[in-house]
């Protein structure tokens, strides 16, 4: 994808990158990845359809598709004129159902919630970087700064959504439990500010968009690895699971609390969560853990319960004994 020139290779690309997706989605082989998967699948593809559709009116519009050949035939086109426009609108549509944004990001979140762990360490570093990126370079290689300029009300519309993804996704990330639809949602808030900074057109933006795409896949995957290996080897799921677990399993909490620290809206629903693990922390011992599927149970130190057992102990034997005493006491009599 990185080497072509072509813009229908690079439909070719993404489609292989969304075919090998949707399998790996519904490689759990359950009901509910599998309607993910299912999705995903319908949504990937209008999207694919999108973009195809907007790389033939580019080449009805310009007799080419590699990408330096039409950016020079555009500027001679000219940036006005509406099949120019109506080929970079549906381009843009189709990668942003493909990036998932608000509000066609609805596959996204049952996407990386229902996928296998280690599926969806690689789907969130890589699925929707790799459309993000096509975005980048078709609107900077292809139909250049210039287009932009010269097309206000294309980025002012890209600006409002990506304001909107932003907005909704930090929202969205701040109310859900689960762990992976957390950061999912978060990554809706995360490709809008990409898609805000290919709309403001300069060099600052492009640079900052670049280096908060790069960021976010490494981030990403390295958050849900630390998810999974907590799911797998403690069942944390959950935002109340992470006070217990990371008890448990320290490091790997640490990590995820580092790391989900760098996303905005990430980091407010784990220092929440943190803030109420905390005050619970040390009148919770062993016992008080909340297990998946099982009740929680009276909390407090083990040493303290382990003393209060002894104490229990006793004097139930010292009831027990002054029971049996007048017993003795009337039979020695008799």
């Amino acid at each position: 994808m990185v080497l072509t020139g072509d813009l229908f290779n690079l439909f070719v690309f993404l489609e292989i990158v969304g075919i090998t997706t949707y399998a790996l989605i519904a490689a759990d082989r359950s009901g509910a990845s599998a309607y993910a998967s299912l999705k995903y699948l319908v949504v990937g593809t209008v999207g694919a359809s999108l973009y195809l559709l907007g790389v033939g009116y580019a080449f009805l519009a310009t007799g080419t598709l590699n990408m330096l050949d039409m950016q020079a035939q555009l500027a001679q086109v000219g940036y006005a004129d509406t099949l120019v426009r109506a080929s970079y609108a549906l381009i843009v549509a189709g990668l942003g159902l493909k990036i998932a944004v608000f509000p066609i990001h609805a596959w996204q979140p049952d996407a990386y919630q229902r996928a296998p762990d280690a599926v969806t360490t690689i789907v969130a570093a890589l699925v929707s970087t790799a459309s993000a990126y096509a975005l980048i370079r078709v609107s900077y290689t292809v139909f250049t700064v210039e287009f932009l300029a010269a097309n206000d009300a294309i980025t002012t519309t890209m600006l409002v959504v990506a304001g909107a993804s932003i907005l909704a996704g930090s929202a969205l990330a701040a109310m859900q439990s689960d762990l992976k639809r957390m950061f999912a949602y978060s990554s809706v808030a995360q490709f809008g500010m990409i898609v805000a900074a290919v709309a403001l057109a300069n060099e600052t933006a492009l640079l900052g968009g670049i280096v908060h795409l790069v960021g976010h896949g490494l981030l990403k995957f390295g958050l849900f690895l630390g998810v999974g290996l907590l799911a797998l080897g403690y069942g944390g799921r959950r935002i109340e699971d992470l006070p217990s677990v990371a008890r448990e399993a320290p490091y790997t909490a640490g990590a995820v609390a580092v790391l989900g620290r760098s996303r905005s809206s990430a980091s407010r629903r784990l220092s929440a969560s943190s803030a109420s693990g905390t005050s619970r922390r040390r009148g919770r011992g062993q016992h008080g853990r909340r297990r998946p599927g099982g009740d929680r149970r009276r909390g407090g130190d083990p040493r303290q319960h382990a003393a209060h057992a002894v104490v229990r102990r006793a004097a139930d034997r010292a009831v027990l004994l002054r029971r049996r005493r007048p017993a003795r006491r009337s039979r020695r009599r008799r």
